[in-house]
Protein backbone atom coordinates (compact mmCIF):
# COMPACT_ATOMS: atom_id res chain seq x y z
CA UNK A 1 0.00 0.00 0.00
CA UNK A 2 1.42 3.13 -0.87
CA UNK A 3 0.41 6.65 0.70
CA UNK A 4 1.10 9.99 -0.39
CA UNK A 5 1.93 10.89 3.97
CA UNK A 6 3.59 14.26 3.99
CA UNK A 7 2.43 16.02 6.96
CA UNK A 8 2.09 14.01 10.64
CA UNK A 9 0.40 15.54 13.87
CA UNK A 10 2.80 13.41 16.30
CA UNK A 11 0.61 13.75 19.65
CA UNK A 12 3.27 13.81 22.32
CA UNK A 13 0.49 13.56 25.20
CA UNK A 14 -2.67 14.95 25.90
CA UNK A 15 -1.47 16.23 29.34
CA UNK A 16 -0.84 19.86 30.11
CA UNK A 17 0.82 22.19 32.19
CA UNK A 18 -2.13 24.75 31.67
CA UNK A 19 -5.76 24.46 32.33
CA UNK A 20 -6.96 26.57 29.28
CA UNK A 21 -10.57 27.58 29.40
CA UNK A 22 -11.58 26.28 26.30
CA UNK A 23 -9.66 23.73 25.97
CA UNK A 24 -10.57 20.72 24.04
CA UNK A 25 -9.35 18.01 25.81
CA UNK A 26 -11.70 15.90 27.98
CA UNK A 27 -10.69 16.55 31.53
CA UNK A 28 -11.33 12.07 31.75
CA UNK A 29 -8.88 11.66 28.81
CA UNK A 30 -5.99 10.07 30.23
CA UNK A 31 -2.96 11.89 31.23
CA UNK A 32 0.15 11.70 32.34
CA UNK A 33 1.00 9.53 29.66
CA UNK A 34 3.96 10.41 27.30
CA UNK A 35 4.22 8.21 23.73
CA UNK A 36 6.84 6.34 23.88
CA UNK A 37 10.21 6.82 21.45
CA UNK A 38 9.65 3.42 20.52
CA UNK A 39 6.10 3.92 18.99
CA UNK A 40 7.59 6.96 17.24
CA UNK A 41 9.91 4.74 15.60
CA UNK A 42 7.45 1.99 14.64
CA UNK A 43 5.81 5.26 12.93
CA UNK A 44 8.92 6.25 11.35
CA UNK A 45 9.26 2.62 9.67
CA UNK A 46 6.08 2.80 8.33
CA UNK A 47 6.26 5.80 6.74
CA UNK A 48 9.96 4.57 5.30
CA UNK A 49 8.06 1.89 3.97
CA UNK A 50 4.41 3.18 2.82
CA UNK A 51 4.91 6.96 2.17
CA UNK A 52 6.09 7.87 -1.22
CA UNK A 53 6.84 11.28 -0.13
CA UNK A 54 10.66 12.14 0.40
CA UNK A 55 9.92 14.56 3.05
CA UNK A 56 7.57 14.70 6.00
CA UNK A 57 6.83 17.15 8.08
CA UNK A 58 6.07 16.81 11.34
CA UNK A 59 4.08 18.69 13.86
CA UNK A 60 4.78 17.82 17.38
CA UNK A 61 1.83 18.67 19.70
CA UNK A 62 -0.02 18.22 22.78
CA UNK A 63 -1.69 19.22 25.63
CA UNK A 64 1.52 20.45 25.84
CA UNK A 65 4.65 18.32 24.09
CA UNK A 66 7.47 19.77 26.38
CA UNK A 67 6.23 17.63 29.15
CA UNK A 68 8.03 15.00 27.25
CA UNK A 69 11.62 15.84 28.33
CA UNK A 70 14.32 17.38 26.11
CA UNK A 71 16.06 13.54 25.79
CA UNK A 72 12.92 12.11 24.15
CA UNK A 73 13.42 14.76 21.68
CA UNK A 74 17.10 14.36 21.29
CA UNK A 75 16.49 10.81 20.43
CA UNK A 76 13.76 11.26 18.06
CA UNK A 77 15.91 13.80 15.95
CA UNK A 78 19.39 11.40 16.64
CA UNK A 79 17.53 8.52 14.49
CA UNK A 80 15.21 10.28 12.28
CA UNK A 81 18.84 10.60 10.51
CA UNK A 82 18.59 6.88 10.01
CA UNK A 83 15.97 6.99 7.59
CA UNK A 84 16.04 8.16 3.83
CA UNK A 85 13.30 10.25 4.09
CA UNK A 86 13.93 13.88 5.11
CA UNK A 87 11.91 14.93 8.31
CA UNK A 88 10.58 18.32 9.22
CA UNK A 89 10.34 19.18 12.64
CA UNK A 90 8.47 21.77 14.44
CA UNK A 91 6.44 22.19 17.48
CA UNK A 92 3.34 23.96 18.75
CA UNK A 93 3.91 24.81 22.35
CA UNK A 94 2.40 27.03 24.95
CA UNK A 95 5.52 28.03 25.90
CA UNK A 96 6.09 28.21 29.66
CA UNK A 97 8.27 24.83 29.98
CA UNK A 98 10.56 26.21 27.44
CA UNK A 99 14.23 26.29 28.53
CA UNK A 100 17.41 27.26 26.97
CA UNK A 101 18.35 24.25 26.59
CA UNK A 102 14.77 23.13 24.31
CA UNK A 103 15.75 26.87 22.90
CA UNK A 104 19.28 25.99 21.40
CA UNK A 105 18.42 22.08 20.91
CA UNK A 106 15.55 23.58 18.71
CA UNK A 107 17.68 25.91 16.59
CA UNK A 108 20.45 23.58 16.31
CA UNK A 109 17.73 20.99 14.78
CA UNK A 110 16.34 23.65 12.85
CA UNK A 111 12.53 23.28 14.65
CA UNK A 112 9.67 25.77 13.65
CA UNK A 113 8.16 26.92 17.14
CA UNK A 114 4.86 28.08 17.64
CA UNK A 115 3.95 29.87 20.47
CA UNK A 116 0.77 29.67 21.96
CA UNK A 117 -0.34 33.46 22.94
CA UNK A 118 -3.90 34.67 23.01
CA UNK A 119 -2.98 38.23 22.95
CA UNK A 120 -2.13 41.17 25.31
CA UNK A 121 -1.80 40.39 29.03
CA UNK A 122 -5.53 41.08 30.02
CA UNK A 123 -6.65 38.90 26.98
CA UNK A 124 -4.52 36.32 27.13
CA UNK A 125 -4.61 35.86 31.00
CA UNK A 126 -8.53 35.82 31.16
CA UNK A 127 -7.96 32.12 29.32
CA UNK A 128 -4.40 30.97 29.52
CA UNK A 129 -4.18 29.78 33.14
CA UNK A 130 -2.41 27.55 35.23
CA UNK A 131 -4.76 24.75 37.73
CA UNK A 132 -3.62 27.86 40.05
CA UNK A 133 -5.82 30.33 38.25
CA UNK A 134 -2.55 32.32 37.48
CA UNK A 135 -2.21 33.63 33.94
CA UNK A 136 0.41 32.67 31.62
CA UNK A 137 1.34 35.35 29.88
CA UNK A 138 4.42 36.99 32.10
CA UNK A 139 5.88 33.26 32.03
CA UNK A 140 5.12 33.11 27.99
CA UNK A 141 7.12 36.72 27.21
CA UNK A 142 10.11 35.69 29.46
CA UNK A 143 10.16 32.09 27.34
CA UNK A 144 10.01 34.88 24.10
CA UNK A 145 13.44 36.75 25.54
CA UNK A 146 15.12 33.64 26.07
CA UNK A 147 14.53 32.65 22.36
CA UNK A 148 14.76 36.54 20.58
CA UNK A 149 18.70 36.47 22.50
CA UNK A 150 19.25 33.21 21.05
CA UNK A 151 18.09 34.42 18.13
CA UNK A 152 15.56 31.40 17.73
CA UNK A 153 13.07 32.27 15.11
CA UNK A 154 9.37 31.57 16.12
CA UNK A 155 5.77 32.09 15.34
CA UNK A 156 2.53 33.13 17.71
CA UNK A 157 -0.46 31.45 17.51
CA UNK A 158 -3.84 32.53 18.75
CA UNK A 159 -6.83 31.03 20.24
CA UNK A 160 -9.62 33.19 19.04
CA UNK A 161 -12.48 32.47 20.94
CA UNK A 162 -15.56 34.66 22.33
CA UNK A 163 -12.97 35.30 25.23
CA UNK A 164 -10.77 37.97 22.48
CA UNK A 165 -12.92 37.75 19.46
CA UNK A 166 -14.23 41.30 19.77
CA UNK A 167 -10.30 41.93 20.17
CA UNK A 168 -9.43 40.14 17.37
CA UNK A 169 -8.00 42.90 15.35
CA UNK A 170 -6.22 44.71 18.37
CA UNK A 171 -4.76 41.48 18.88
CA UNK A 172 -3.16 41.17 15.46
CA UNK A 173 -2.04 44.39 14.99
CA UNK A 174 -0.18 44.22 18.28
CA UNK A 175 1.61 41.77 16.66
CA UNK A 176 2.64 43.05 13.83
CA UNK A 177 0.26 40.64 11.77
CA UNK A 178 -0.64 42.55 8.46
CA UNK A 179 -1.54 38.94 6.57
CA UNK A 180 -4.02 37.37 7.72
CA UNK A 181 -4.78 33.32 6.32
CA UNK A 182 -6.84 30.71 6.31
CA UNK A 183 -9.56 32.92 8.35
CA UNK A 184 -12.09 32.73 5.49
CA UNK A 185 -15.03 34.31 7.08
CA UNK A 186 -12.76 37.27 7.60
CA UNK A 187 -12.15 40.02 5.24
CA UNK A 188 -8.58 40.97 4.88
CA UNK A 189 -9.93 44.98 4.41
CA UNK A 190 -11.94 44.90 7.86
CA UNK A 191 -8.48 44.71 9.66
CA UNK A 192 -6.25 46.87 7.44
CA UNK A 193 -8.13 50.00 6.14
Amino acid sequence: MCLKTQKVVMKVTNDCNLSCKYCYIEKIVLRNRIISVDTVKRLFDELEIHSTMPKIWLRWHGGEPLLANIDFFREVVDFQKEYKKEYVNSIQTNGTLLSEEFARFFKENSFEIGLSLDGPKILNDSARVFSSGKGSFDKVVKKMLILNRLKVPFKVLSTISKINVKNAKDLYRSAGVRIIQNLAEIKRRQFFR
